[in-house]
């Protein structure tokens, strides 16, 4: 731009600084920010919003902060997409009790939050063990109407993925259709796609519990064996399917129920039919 005698205003650094958060590039976001008092151009709230989102995918929680403080001093007011990021970058580095501080103070600040910034801090309680606030943080927003989505739910029962409040928030889950594809190959065929994996240990249970046993007891020709869809491609990344089929197997060993990997497709985990024919099903 220098070259073509072209001055960069706050909107070129504000698109420069949100390119590389969306880049994965961190420092460069920090370095362009940097910048910007010497060009004597001042930042604005969407600067920092993008600099701590560039923070908050790199893990950098701490400089995360320290740029959410930064910006009273430069007249930024902060937003919720300010505080959403902030808790997110929290929430990546496990720092649950951060995240839930940052969400108390949203009222003080006149900053209402909305079903991202819940989200982060749910997902933040259940990374920190603390399912009871996790769940605290769901009921608030049905409280104040805010929209719980597949995300939220995710990160409700990866909380609550071994206790019995867990059980009644998948159901929950289920009745408003926020896994519409558990079963859309057939009852014989679970897939575990868009869940996370508490969701995927509460589908697993209500499967083997109430869909399972249906097949076996209906009369017409049963199948001869069940097929759990752990995922692949573009739906979840390579790590995430890997800890889906990890805990999926996990369980089912705890379950005492064999269970091997398909040869012609290795994100499906098979149960053969005979053994579930022979297990008591009802307790789980």
């Amino acid at each position: 731009m220098p070259e073509a005698r072209v001055v960069p205003d706050k909107i070129t650094y504000n698109a420069a600084i949100s390119a590389c958060e969306k880049g994965g590039l961190w420092q460069q976001a920090l370095n362009l920010l940097s910048l910007m008092p010497e060009a004597k151009v001042v930042p604005n709230e969407i600067t920092y919003n993008a600099a701590i989102s560039a923070c908050e995918k790199g893990g950098q929680w701490q400089l995360a902060l320290n740029l959410l403080s930064l910006m009273p001093e430069a007249k930024a007011v902060p937003n919720k997409i300010t505080y959403s990021a902030a808790i997110s970058a929290c929430e990546k580095g496990g720092q649950w009790q951060l995240a839930l501080n940052l969400l108390s103070l949203m009222p003080d600040a006149k900053v209402v939050p909305n079903e991202i910034t819940y989200n982060a801090a749910i997902s933040a309680s259940a990374k920190g063990g603390v399912w009871e606030f996790a769940l605290v943080l769901l009921g608030v927003m049905a409280q104040h109407n805010v929209m719980r989505d597949q995300i939220t739910y995710n990160a409700g029962l990866d909380a609550a993925f071994d206790k019995h409040q867990g059980c009644a928030l998948f159901d929950e889950a289920r009745s408003l259709v926020m896994y519409p594809r558990l079963l859309q190959k057939g009852e014989s065929f679970l897939e575990l796609h868009d869940l996370s994996c508490g969701a995927a240990v509460h589908a697993v249970r209500w499967w083997l519990a109430e869909v399972v046993p249906r097949l076996l007891g209906a009369g017409t020709e049963r199948p001869a064996r069940f097929t759990i869809i752990t995922g692949w491609g573009k739906s979840r990344k390579e790590w995430q399917t890997s800890d889906i089929q990890a805990t999926v197997i996990q369980l089912l060993d705890e379950l005492q129920l064999q269970s091997c990997i398909d040869v012609t497709n290795q994100w499906r985990v098979i149960i053969d039919a005979r053994q579930l024919e022979s297990s008591d099903l009802r307790p789980l």
